[in-house]
């Protein structure tokens, strides 16, 4: 006979730890349906947007904040949920470099898309917030391997 260990949850702990689960449950659903509506995504299997949504993290991030930097490893795709990022570039003007807005992305709008696109592992610009923000955040890895899953060659058409 091998020892076992019993844990008993009793009365508040109790409800406390299934109305923390509840939450997730509600917060995946809700993450999930976010993820089916958004356009390229919608000819997708029914599971992955499921799969997609629990591999998924809610990142809040406060106006000015730097999310992804020209130069550094893609490693993480965001999706805008709330707020707006602002892509940021340099162009050289004489000898000297200036920054450059090149496009504001707003809700339902995927950062990282155009690195997957091309098949680059580098960010080609500095995204930062222009207000509070929220995004969902999925590995790279992850994602690839659903975009895959859900024919990725047409996918990335779309991106």
């Amino acid at each position: 006979i091998e020892p076992c260990v019993v844990l008993e949850v009793r009365g508040d702990d109790y409800r406390n730890a299934l109305a923390v689960e509840h939450l997730r449950r509600v917060e995946i659903m809700q993450t999930r349906k976010f993820f089916r509506d958004l356009g390229p995504f919608k000819h997708w299997r029914p599971e992955s947007f499921m799969q997609l949504a629990e591999r998924s993290t809610k990142r809040h991030v406060c106006a000015g904040a730097a999310v992804a930097r020209r130069g550094l490893q893609c490693d993480t795709i965001a999706f805008v949920v709330q707020g707006e990022l602002k892509l940021e570039g340099a162009v050289a003007v004489g000898s000297r470099r200036e920054r450059v807005d090149l496009l504001r992305l707003g809700p339902g709008s995927m950062l990282g898309d155009v690195e997957i696109a091309e098949g680059l592992t580098h960010f080609l610009a500095t995204a930062t917030t222009t207000r509070r923000s929220m995004l969902l955040e999925v590995p790279r890895s992850f994602f690839e391997a659903m975009l895959e899953l859900n024919d990725g060659a047409k996918q990335r058409e779309n991106f």
